[in-house]
């Protein structure tokens, strides 16, 4: 039986674990877990119902492994599954340190370490000198669409965007939260139509629709060009860190191609 140690930024992987958790459909058998990959550099938290699909990236500094023997070695990839509820414990539990700030770049405030076997994860409070609270899960049986995500998310990312989508639409949230109440009230999906302004560079407004009885307009949000470089520089980030998981995914599809 292996073991595995990653330690990571504890705002980063609560801010992971938040995010994916609710892609989650613990009512439908095959996508009620949140999977996680974890390689020397990046933690990838990912999980999907089937319609919608969320992937989150967090730093580690190293993956260690250990036989059953304790002999270390060093993993390049390894993956574990964590039910929705266990993932929101980790938040809830750990969150009061969360947001402790960086002092540098080679210095991460507060970390959790986690430690992974074939039967349980447990995540310790690394902060300080002393070890802090910990708690300890039994490991899900591993979910068989879970890696989906993974396959999915790769495979958009990889394709780029549309030419007519160069600089994609914007929303604020609170935007997004307005059309979602509208949604429930009348039990219709929502249909987004972006519409470019060709006379101003990077701007329009997005008309939807939902049902025969409710529109809506909403404006893109406004980003200076400064802002726009960042977020190409996010863009291409994304391109090399999920780099290291291309071979995954292609195992992934492949045995999905010979079992079928």
């Amino acid at each position: 039986m292996s073991s595995y140690t990653f330690v990571a930024h504890t705002t980063d992987l609560c801010q992971a674990l938040a995010a994916t958790a609710p892609f989650a459909n613990d009512k439908l058998p095959g996508f009620g877990t949140v999977r996680v990959f974890v390689d020397p550099t990046n933690i990838y938290v990912g999980a999907t119902n089937g319609t919608a699909m969320g992937l989150a990236l967090a730093s580690t500094f190293g993956l260690d492994g250990a036989t059953s023997d304790g002999e270390p070695f060093e993993p390049d990839l390894i993956e574990f599954d964590l039910l929705p509820a266990q993932a929101r414990a980790i938040v809830s539990l750990f969150k009061a340190g969360a947001y402790a700030e960086k002092q540098d770049d080679d210095e991460m405030g507060a970390e959790l370490r986690v430690e992974v076997t074939d039967h349980d994860v447990t995540v310790v409070d690394a902060s300080g000198l002393l070890e802090g609270q910990s708690v300890t899960f039994p490991r899900p049986p591993t979910a068989d669409n879970a890696a989906a995500v993974l396959v999915s998310t790769r495979q958009k990312v990889a394709a780029g965007p549309a030419p007519d989508s160069l600089h994609p639409p914007r929303y604020y949230a609170a935007q997004l939260a307005l059309l979602v109440k509208a949604s429930k009230v009348y039990g219709e999906d929502l249909i987004f139509e972006h519409r470019a302004r060709p006379d101003v560079d990077r701007s329009g407004s997005t008309l939807v629709r939902c049902g025969e009885s409710f529109l809506a307009v909403l404006v893109d949000a406004r980003k200076t060009d400064e802002g726009l470089a960042v977020e190409d520089i996010w863009r291409a980030g994304w391109d090399s860190r999920l780099g290291p998981l291309t071979r995954r995914a292609l195992e992934i599809t492949q045995n999905d191609s010979k079992e079928n």
